[in-house]
């Protein structure tokens, strides 16, 4: 369950560490682990039971992301987590890295039911310490839908000192609203419903409860006649 994730200790991790603590996120140096993804979750989504899954972009849907986005999407694996509760879906959470400047910064961004951005956290941010906005920054992206607005300097303020990552993280938030609408279209799979077939067994021999039913047949028959 989300809200009953346990905390992780703020150190550097290594590689399978830090793999293991975000959720199965492929990474490639050392990171500071800020928050957990399902920590993140508990705060977005108390008392929601969270799965993860791995989702796989066609090229098509790569295009279409890239271009609802307006920035480049860096790879076509997805981590995505539902969360549930009384098996209804309330809202999912999408794992999102990415460049600031010279380092990476790991985010969750979660997204409500409606549709509309639930909540961003920072997983994880390489960067000098300086370089990250205040919570409070964040929180200006709750509620906010995909649009021609959703920018800096627009509907999103910039922040003195945090350019860049106020930049990398508004375009984050853009792709995955971007990204869970193009993956919103694709059409459940289910599995055909076929009624059980009666075979008969390849000993020649009748199928039981056939022979009776053929013989009352006759009867009822001869009966007629």
């Amino acid at each position: 369950m989300c809200s009953s994730a346990s905390r992780t200790p703020r150190a550097k991790l290594p590689i399978l560490g830090l793999t293991t603590a975000l959720c199965a996120l492929p990474v490639a140096a050392q990171h500071k682990v800020l928050v957990t993804a399902q920590e993140a979750l508990a705060l977005a989504f108390p008392k929601a039971q969270c799965v993860r899954k791995t989702l796989y972009l066609t090229k098509a849907e790569a295009s279409a992301v890239r271009k609802a986005a307006g920035s480049p999407l860096r790879r076509r694996v997805v981590f995505r987590f539902t969360a549930r509760i009384d098996n209804e879906v309330i809202g999912w959470g999408y794992l999102e890295r990415h460049r600031v400047r010279t380092h990476e910064q790991v985010l969750l961004v979660m997204i409500h039911r409606s549709g509309k951005l639930a909540r961003i956290e920072v997983l994880s941010f390489d960067e000098p310490q300086a370089y990250r906005p205040r919570k409070s920054w964040y929180r200006q992206f709750e509620g906010r839908k995909l649009s021609k607005t959703l920018r800096l300097k627009q509907e999103i303020r910039g922040v003195v000192g945090s350019t860049l990552t106020a930049l990398a993280t508004t375009r984050a938030a853009r792709r995955v609203l971007a990204l869970h609408t193009i993956l919103s279209r694709r059409k459940p799979t289910t599995k055909p419903s076929h009624s059980p077939k009666r075979t008969v067994p390849s000993t020649g021999r009748p199928v039981p409860g056939r022979q009776n039913k053929t013989a009352h047949h006759q009867k009822s028959i001869g009966a007629r006649t």
